[in-house]
This record gives structure tokens, sequence and C-alpha cells, in this order.
């Protein structure tokens, strides 16, 4: 398992959910936001902490991510705003399958990847991350 910390992590292109909507593939890169981004990439290249972050694409880890017990959340791209999602819907969104009734008028799911917080070991929080 990864080291805790934040991560930013994509469903993988052969993840998409396994069969059966218990887990999804996660490809994740190692996330720095504000004056660490700075302090890992420096400021010579000035395109690696544009919008305030950064993500370090060596080392990738591909782990199945269980869609169970975390906290989950996806983002209305027309608004950028977040809702929360239960591990069922999350999987039958990623299927193409439709909102629940609680979802934002017109939501759409979005590509968007995900702050992936990983606390003892254990994934606690996907966050779908709206980024321009």
């Amino acid at each position: 398992m990864q080291a805790d910390g934040l991560y930013y992590g994509s469903v993988t292109e052969s993840g998409a959910p396994v069969a059966g909507g218990t887990s999804v593939g996660f490809e994740l890169v190692q996330l720095f936001t504000g004056a660490a981004c700075i302090g890992h990439f420096g400021v010579t290249d000035e395109d690696a902490c544009v919008n305030d972050y950064g993500v370090e694409t060596n080392p990738t880890a591909t782990v199945e991510v269980s869609l169970g017990g975390q906290f989950i959340s996806v983002v209305d791209a027309a608004t950028q705003q977040s809702y929360r999602v239960s591990g069922a819907e999350l999987y039958e969104l990623l299927i193409g399958g439709v909102p629940s009734a609680g979802a934002p008028i017109d939501y759409v799911y979005s590509g968007f990847g995900y702050l992936i917080t990983v606390e003892a070991g254990a994934i606690t929080r996907l966050e779908q991350w709206w980024t321009p």
C-alpha cells in the first residue's frame, strides 16, 4: 500500500470499475500543493506548479480501491461544486449510469482526477477535484 499522504489519482484506462461494483483501479502520483510544490519542483520550471499544484509522475502506482467505507465525492463540472456519493453510485457513474435522485439538475459525470487520502495505510477519501 501507499505511504500515508495525499495523492492525485485517475481512474486507470483499463480500470474502470471492477465487475461487481466493489472496486475501481486508480493510477496514483504524488501531489504537491502551495509551498510544498515550489519546494519540490523549484522555481526554474514555470509550468511545474501552475494553479498552485504539481504532480510527481515517477514513481507511479496502480491500486485497486475498494468502494466502501471511505468518503467519496464527485464534481459537478457545470458549477465546479462537489457532492458526496456512495461507492455504489460512483461505480454506476463510472460505467455510464444515471446519477441518483439527489444529484444536481443536469449533472453529468466528468473524468476529473481525484484527491486520494491515505491514512494508516488505507484509502480514506476519494474526492474528485475540478481542475482548470
